[in-house]
C-alpha cells in the first residue's frame, strides 16, 4: 500500500484497535499493509466502495470521513473512520446484499483476502483474534435473529424513539453510526432496517435515512407495548 506516513500510521492504529486484529503483532499488521494486497483508494461522495470493483473477496477500512451502508439503495447505517466493513464475508462465497458508499469524499484501505491470509498465516495470535471476532459475530447474530423473529425489533425501536428528545416538528435525531444503534438495541443492521421500515409503512414514523419524524405517537406507543 502506497500512502503518506500519516495515513499509513493511521491505518496501523485503526487495525490494531479493531477486535478482529487486536491480538496481532503490530509488525505483522505493518507488513500486511505494505504488501500489494492492500490498497489505499480515494472515493468521491456517493461512489460505491463495496463490493470492491475488481476484487471479489475484500474488506474496507474507512480511513477518513464516513460511509453509508445500504441495502437496495436504502441507507441502513453509517460507519465512521476506523470501521472495517466486509470482514464477516471475507472468506465467504456468498454476497451479503449490502453495499458501502461514500457519504462524503473519503479515503479507504481495501484489504483483499490475500492481505488477511498473509497476516493470519504469519501470526497465530492474529488468527485467534480473527476467529474470536467471527465467533462473537455469529453469537450476536443468533440472538438478534431470535429477537427479530419474535417481533421485538419494532418494540425496541419504538421504545427508543419515544424516549428520545424531539423537535417541535416531531423529529428525532438518530446517531450518525446506525450500526451502533442496532447493537444498542440488540438488533442486526438488517433487523434495524426492517423495524424502521415496518414502523414507517404503518404510518407511525417517517424516516428519511438520517432522522425520524414521529407521525403518530399513539400508534408508536402501541408498538412499544
Amino acid at each position: 500500500m502506497k500512502a503518506r506516513k500519516e495515513l499509513f500510521e493511521k491505518a496501523v492504529r485503526f487495525l490494531s484497535a479493531h477486535p478482529a486484529f487486536s491480538g496481532a503483532d503490530e509488525g505483522a499488521i505493518r507488513r500486511m499493509l505494505e504488501g500489494d494486497s492492500a490498497a489505499l483508494k480515494a472515493f468521491a461522495k456517493g461512489q460505491q466502495i463495496y463490493p470492491c470493483r475488481g476484487v471479489k473477496n475484500a474488506a474496507a477500512l474507512i480511513l477518513t470521513e464516513s460511509c453509508h451502508v445500504c441495502r437496495e439503495k436504502k441507507i441502513t447505517g453509517t460507519l465512521s473512520a476506523g470501521s472495517v466493513f466486509g470482514l464477516e464475508a471475507l472468506y465467504s462465497e456468498h454476497e451479503t446484499g449490502l453495499t458501502l458508499t461514500a457519504a462524503e469524499d473519503c479515503k479507504v484501505v481495501i484489504l483483499s483476502r490475500g492481505a488477511a491470509d498473509s497476516l493470519l498465516q504469519s501470526d497465530p495470535a492474529a488468527m485467534q483474534s480473527f476467529l474470536r471476532f467471527l465467533s462473537d459475530e455469529i453469537a450476536a447474530l443468533s440472538g438478534q435473529a431470535a429477537a427479530e423473529k419474535s417481533g421485538s425489533g419494532e418494540k425496541k425501536l419504538a421504545e427508543y424513539l419515544l424516549s428520545r428528545p424531539r423537535k417541535e416538528s416531531g423529529e428525532v435525531e438518530l446517531p450518525q453510526d446506525m450500526l451502533k444503534l442496532a447493537k444498542k438495541l440488540g438488533l442486526g443492521r438488517d433487523g434495524l432496517f426492517r423495524a424502521t421500515d415496518k414502523l414507517n409503512s404503518a404510518g407511525a414514523i417517517k424516516w428519511n435515512g438520517k432522522a425520524v419524524c414521529i407521525e403518530n405517537e399513539e400508534l408508536l406507543k402501541k408498538f412499544s407495548s
